[in-house]
C-alpha cells in the first residue's frame, strides 16, 4: 500500500491533537477552552446595533460586516435593536454569552453620556470585553445665511452683544450635539439658548429658513447643506479637518484651542471574552476599516475618521470621555429627554 508522505506540518498538527487529547483526559475544561480558541468561530456572529436601518451607524455597521466576514470565515449579521437611546443594544451586548458570536457595535452615547443622566443595567467599564475603537464622529457648527455668521468670532460678537438671543438647535437634549453647543458655551463664556429638537430632520428646516441662527449637525448631513448653500459652515468639532470638508475650519482653530467634541464608536462583546477570540475579531476589524468601498462611504462622503485601535485605546475613550461629558453635563445643568 503506498502511504502519503508525511510533512512536518502534518506532524505537528498531529502532537497538538495529541496534547489536547491529554489535556481533556487530565483536564476537560481547559481543553475546550483550547479546542475552542483553536476553532472559532464555527457559526455566524450577530452585530447588535443600537439603531434602525437607514442611520449613521447603521450604515457604519453594514459597510463592517462584509469584510468582517471574510476575514473571520464566517457570515456577521447585522441586528438592529433600537430602543431606550441605545441602552437597549447595549445591555443584550453585556448579558450575552462571552463566546464571541454575540457582539455590538455602540457609540459613545450610551456608555459614557447616559449614565451621567439615568442608572443603566450595566457597567460602562466592567459589564464589556472592549474589542477595538472603529470610528470618530465629527459634528460641524453650521449658521442660517440669514443669521449673517460667517465664522467663529461672529458667534462670539453676537452672543456677546445680545446674551440669550442667538439660538443653536440640536437633534435633542442630551445628544452629542447638545453636548458640543455647551461645551463651546463653557469655553467661550457665552450664552446661547439651546432649542433642542426629536432629530436633524425637524431641525433643520428651521435653521435653513433663518428662524434659528445656529445648529450642531453630523457632518456627512450638514455637508450637503454646506455645498448646496444653504447653510453657512462656521467650523467642525474635531482637532483636525474634515475629508468630506477639507476648506472648513475646526472650531480649535477660531479661537478654541484644543477644542474636541465628536462622537465615536466602538466594537464591544460581552465582560470575559477569551483574549484570543478577541485578538480575531480585532484583526478583522481591522482589515474591515481598509476597505476602499467603506472609506468612501465613511471618510470620502460622511467626513469620519477610522481609527481600528485596540482595546486599550478604547477603554481609553471611556475613561476620559465619562470624565469630559460628566463636568460638562454639571457645570452647564444639562438634563436629557
Amino acid at each position: 500500500m503506498n502511504r502519503r508522505p508525511t510533512t512536518f506540518g502534518t506532524v505537528l498538527t498531529n502532537r497538538l491533537r495529541a496534547l489536547l487529547c491529554t489535556l481533556a483526559a487530565l483536564h476537560p475544561a481547559l481543553a475546550g477552552t483550547a479546542l475552542a480558541q483553536e476553532t472559532w468561530p464555527t457559526r455566524s456572529i450577530r452585530l447588535i446595533v443600537g439603531f434602525p436601518p437607514g442611520g449613521t451607524i447603521d450604515a457604519l455597521a453594514r459597510a463592517m460586516v462584509a469584510p468582517m466576514g471574510k476575514a473571520l470565515g464566517q457570515p456577521v449579521v447585522v441586528e438592529n435593536r433600537p430602543g431606550a437611546a441605545q441602552a437597549l443594544a447595549a445591555e443584550l451586548v453585556a448579558k450575552a454569552e462571552p463566546d464571541g458570536y454575540s457582539i455590538g457595535l455602540v457609540d459613545s452615547g450610551p456608555l459614557t453620556v447616559s449614565p451621567h443622566f439615568r442608572p443603566m443595567n450595566f457597567d460602562s467599564q466592567r459589564s464589556f470585553t472592549p474589542v477595538g475603537s472603529v470610528a470618530k464622529l465629527p459634528l460641524i457648527l453650521v449658521a442660517s445665511n440669514a443669521s449673517g455668521l460667517a465664522g467663529l468670532q461672529d458667534v462670539v460678537r453676537a452672543a456677546q452683544a445680545k446674551p440669550g438671543a442667538l439660538s443653536y438647535a440640536s437633534v435633542g437634549a442630551g445628544s452629542m450635539h447638545n453636548l458640543a453647543g455647551e461645551y463651546m458655551k463653557s469655553v467661550l463664556k457665552i450664552d446661547i439658548l439651546h432649542v433642542p429638537y426629536k432629530g436633524a430632520a425637524l431641525a433643520a428646516p428651521d435653521v435653513i429658513a433663518g428662524r434659528v441662527a445656529l445648529m450642531f449637525s453630523g457632518v456627512s448631513s450638514g455637508a450637503g447643506w454646506v455645498r448646496d448653500r444653504r447653510v453657512v459652515a462656521i467650523g467642525v468639532t474635531s482637532p483636525k479637518r474634515s475629508a468630506a470638508l477639507p476648506n472648513v475650519p475646526t472650531l480649535a482653530e477660531q479661537g478654541m484651542p484644543g477644542f474636541d467634541a465628536q462622537g465615536w464608536v466602538g466594537l464591544f462583546g460581552p465582560a470575559g471574552m477569551a483574549p484570543a477570540v478577541v485578538a480575531r475579531l480585532n484583526a478583522a476589524l481591522r482589515e474591515a476599516l481598509k476597505d476602499p468601498a467603506l472609506i468612501q462611504q465613511e471618510v470620502v462622503r460622511g467626513g469620519n475618521e477610522m481609527l481600528g485601535g485596540g482595546a486599550e485605546e478604547l477603554a481609553a475613550l471611556i475613561a476620559a470621555d465619562e470624565v469630559r461629558w460628566g463636568r460638562v453635563i454639571r457645570e452647564q445643568g444639562i438634563r436629557a429627554e
